[in-house]
């Protein structure tokens, strides 16, 4: 990245903003030697700081500066005019105020990460790039079991309304490849796609990339975890040993039109994490299954999971889960 595309000084005055348009924000440290501005909001903070977190400013820092400079109480003014003073802040506030992103017990916000990814890579904040990411693999790990194991446990990143948009816009914009399978999988069981975002303006949506490969993975991962249960149930079912030998494929066929019905329906679709989600819905029908049959139907249910689980990056047009794994780090 050039450097001047990084931020400015602002030499001339026909492009400075009148004192009445400028907002001095909380951080304004009263020893810092650099005022810093992202739109109409400035922070006085020290220059060695910033040169020691970000390998990319500390060279900006070490380009001289032009003559004609605009001076706040005797502190030179850098302007990041491709920044939102939101994220400017939150990476200020990161170095000065909340050492605790680095704390993997407390959880930070949407904001928090989304900046920490974005400037981190931008600038070059290495620590807080890497966090960012590794609280990212914490939440989204790429094992089936690893999924498992984090169902009911408390997220590292706080949860919005929007939240599971924001993570895969965040996810998509940034090349984060391996957050994408399990985040458009949340999108799918927990949304419909008939939410009409022209009544709701206000509605979280997904970038157009994004929507779309969700779209495309949405109309084939169901079906083809359901296809690959319910034809090695019917391979294997009845047991021999089965005690009731037509009351347990009858009991089979009627959940698996159910679960076909679902995995065609526009609503939220439904993923079963386990085969008590199977064995529920034949309890609805009002239907059991005998203790043989019970045993097939388990192992075959694990191995439907694992074969849909391996290949859920690609039915949303993803590499698969070992080359999604690629280090992200900078």
């Amino acid at each position: 990245m050039a450097q001047n595309e990084v931020l400015e000084n602002e030499p001339s005055t026909k492009r400075r903003r009148t004192d009445s348009s400028i907002t001095r924000s909380a951080l304004w440290l009263d020893d810092g030697n650099l005022v810093i501005q992202a739109e109409s909001i400035q922070f006085r903070v020290h220059r060695s700081v910033l040169a020691m977190h970000s390998t990319v400013l500390r060279d900006c820092f070490a380009i001289p500066q032009p003559e004609e400079q605009e001076i706040v109480e005797g502190c030179p003014v850098v302007q990041f005019p491709l920044d939102s003073a939101a994220d400017i802040e939150n990476v200020l506030c990161i170095l000065y105020k909340n050492p605790e992103v680095y704390d993997s017990q407390t959880p930070i916000s949407m904001s928090q990460i989304s900046t920490m990814i974005r400037l981190g890579k931008k600038y070059e904040f290495c620590p807080m790039y890497n966090e960012a990411l590794r609280r990212l693999k914490q939440d989204y790990p790429r094992t089936l079991l690893g999924w498992k194991a984090i169902q009911g446990t408390r997220s590292s990143i706080l949860h919005t309304n929007s939240f599971y948009f924001d993570i895969v816009n965040l996810a998509y914009e940034n090349n984060i490849q391996f957050v994408l399978p399990m985040a458009f999988l949340q999108i799918c069981t927990k949304y419909s796609i008939k939410r009409d975002h022209d009544s709701d303006p206000s509605a979280p949506v997904l970038v157009p990339g994004a929507l779309h490969m969700c779209l495309m993975g949405r109309t084939t991962f169901s079906s083809h975890f359901f296809r690959d249960l319910f034809l090695g149930l019917h391979k294997t079912m009845p047991d021999k040993t089965c005690a009731n030998i037509y009351h347990c494929p009858g009991a089979l066929r009627l959940v698996s039109q159910q679960f076909t019905i679902w995995s065609a329906d526009a609503g939220p679709i439904t993923f079963p994490l386990s085969w008590a989600v199977i064995e529920g819905e034949i309890h609805k029908q009002g239907k059991r299954l005998c203790g043989a049959c019970t045993k097939i139907a388990m192992v075959q249910f694990a191995d439907a999971q694992e074969k849909f689980w391996m290949r859920l990056p690609e039915t949303f047009g993803l590499p698969a889960w070992d080359r999604l794994e690629k280090e992200n780090t900078i």
